[in-house]
């Protein structure tokens, strides 16, 4: 070997060292700098004509683990999703209130049970009548406070997961920009370590926002996918989006990969962490439940007091009452069987005229004067038209009415009127009295119905306005949109003979409704319609604009078929005192 053949093997050496050298050096230098990975220099023969020539530096390689690296990924998935449920979760709980405090919805409602608690030790305190009521109110304004809280909750992480798909796109972006600096890099032999770091910092980011698995690809750089399969970094970077919506009550959207993939560009199904996967499920599964089951909770508070309500009078007796929002039209079948009593007093509180209502018989017979008075058309409006006339005969001011949905009795200001069931046979009508179920003497009040057990039967007239019509959004069980449906209320549903029934079998059309994914059903029972999804799909509601007659109640409104109609219902209100001059009862 000649001299100048070991001077540059030597040489060689001397350059190998460096570089060794300044790759340690960078080492220590980010020893604590987050997210770098050590760097190892690999070395290799070099030869020259067959014969050694010295060493050469064949590479400079991140120390990086790949069974590390995912174990890192999926872990900080879990976090970020249980963090971003914890942070809302925690403050919807908050919301409530400490159930041992004394400013929490419980202890509100304890309040009022104590209020009533008082009232039977001293029926006749004015005071104590006062307390309660004011009790009740300021429980009703606790579920309120309460109910919009979770609204707005769930209008955050809407905003939330928006921010975090942005945040995610600008991520994704970047990765990408980097696998081009990397691959070239490695074309030209030059140190690619740099740019692996700083990728690997942004994966790292990404981790929290989305749950992601990352595959080396051989000419440099990564493959970037959700758990669930999703390419978000490959020869390109995908395209997210998410377009949020603060409405109460609304059906959100989905979050889009890659438009143009149609049905498979939902990203959500491929989620299984991250903080976007833990907003979308506190979103969509905790504040919903939470929504719903206030929302059930206000409706049966205010059904049992009033149901309790309408089976006493006030004293002295309201001059005029006027019902609840049934939803109902005057061409409805009454649907109500047994009996019921309404007396009419003088402004002393005397017994002036009793009207015995036998709905079996479809009779109202009156005492003084004596007087029989038939509604055997069996609607609302030939009651109504019955009782105008009784009452009318019994108080020449008086008079009924029912419109938009409402009953209304009105026995001028001289005198009043209380109503009584039957001890015997009482009047009912889907498990509510004559004067419950119209709310006639109600103390909780709310613009829809609060309840949802109609009475009605299939053969009577569904009174949906023509023009309006139901939207559904239909996924399968991987969260894909399958289907879009909208039922309008045209053609043979505008024709006024049409029924329920004819909805129901328009709703439950395999082609043109959702009888493919699910089916509505009336129950026998209440005359309430449901909808019963297949298993394999979810069923969502986009839009209802239709309306019943005058009564601005729309189909799902009309039977819980909707959020705002459900989750809704936690903001009843108190009602205002009656407009009578002696009437001295605080009510709501």
């Amino acid at each position: 070997m000649s001299i100048s053949s070991v001077l540059l093997s030597g040489l060689s050496g001397l350059r190998a060292s460096q570089t060794g050298l300044g790759v340690i050096s960078q080492n220590i230098a980010n020893a604590n700098t987050p997210g770098f990975v050590r760097t190892e220099v690999t070395l290799s023969p070099l030869t020259h004509l067959g014969a050694g020539a010295g060493v050469q530096v064949s590479g400079v390689q991140r120390a990086a683990d790949r069974f590390l690296a995912t174990a890192s990924y999926i872990a900080e998935g879990a976090r970020g999703a249980a963090s971003a449920r914890s942070d809302i979760l925690a403050r919807a709980q908050a919301s409530f209130g400490d159930p041992a405090g004394s400013s929490s919805l419980f202890a509100y409602l304890d309040n009022f049970w104590s209020g009533l608690t008082q009232i039977g030790v001293d029926p006749a305190s004015a005071l104590r009548r006062g307390d309660a009521v004011s009790a009740l109110q300021s429980t009703f304004a606790e579920v309120q406070r309460v109910g919009q809280t979770l609204q707005d909750l769930t209008a955050e992480a809407d905003q939330r997961i928006a921010d975090a798909v942005e945040e995610a796109q600008s991520l994704v972006n970047r990765i990408a920009q980097l696998n081009e600096e990397i691959r070239l890099n490695k074309r030209t032999g030059a140190d690619a370590s740099g740019a692996e770091n700083a990728q690997s910092a942004l994966i790292d980011e990404l981790s929290v926002l989305l749950d992601v698995r990352v595959s080396p690809v051989q000419e440099g750089g990564v493959h970037v996918r959700t758990s669930g399969g999703a390419l978000l970094v490959g020869v390109t970077p995908a395209t997210l989006s998410y377009t949020p919506n603060s409405a109460d009550f609304t059906t959100h959207g989905v979050i889009r990969i890659n438009e143009s993939l149609g049905t498979l560009s939902n990203l959500e199904p491929m989620l299984m962490g991250g903080t976007i996967k833990g907003l979308l499920d506190v979103r969509d599964k905790d504040l919903a439940g939470l929504a719903e089951a206030l929302g059930g909770f206000s409706a049966a508070l205010g059904d049992a007091m009033n149901a309790v309500h309408n089976e006493n009078a006030s004293h002295p007796a309201v001059s005029q009452m006027t019902g609840r929002q049934t939803g109902l039209l005057g061409t409805d079948a009454l649907g109500f069987d047994g009996e019921a009593t309404i007396g009419i007093v003088d402004a002393g509180g005397t017994l002036r005229d009793r009207l015995s209502i036998d709905f079996d018989a479809m009779t109202i017979t009156a005492e003084a004067p004596a007087g029989v008075f038939s509604f055997a058309g069996g609607t609302i409006s030939d009651f109504v038209s019955a009782l105008n006339s009784a009452v009318g005969a019994s108080s020449p001011s008086g008079s009924a009415s029912f419109s938009g949905g409402v009953l209304s009795l009105n026995m001028s200001n001289n005198g009043g009127a209380v109503i009584q069931q039957s001890a015997t046979d009482p009047s009912d009508r889907a498990g509510r009295g004559f004067s419950h179920f119209f709310g006639l003497n109600d103390l909780i009040a709310r613009p829809t119905p609060m309840f949802f057990e109609t009475g009605s039967v299939g053969t009577d007239a569904h009174g949906l306005n023509a023009g309006g019509s139901m939207t559904y959004q239909v996924r399968d069980s991987a969260g894909r949109i399958v289907a879009d449906r909208t039922v309008s209320i045209s053609g043979a549903l505008a024709a006024p003979g049409a029924t329920w029934d004819d909805l129901l079998a328009e709703l439950n059309a395999p082609a043109t409704g959702l009888g493919g994914y699910g089916a509505f059903a009336m129950d026998a029972n209440t005359g309430q319609v449901t909808f019963t999804p297949g298993a394999a799909f979810t069923v969502n509601l986009i839009a209802d604009s239709t309306t019943r007659g005058a009564t601005g109640v729309s189909f799902t409104a009309l039977n819980g078929l909707s959020k705002s109609a459900t989750a809704g219902r936690a903001p009843p209100r108190c009602r205002p005192p009656r407009s009578h001059r002696r009437h001295r009862r605080a009510r709501c």
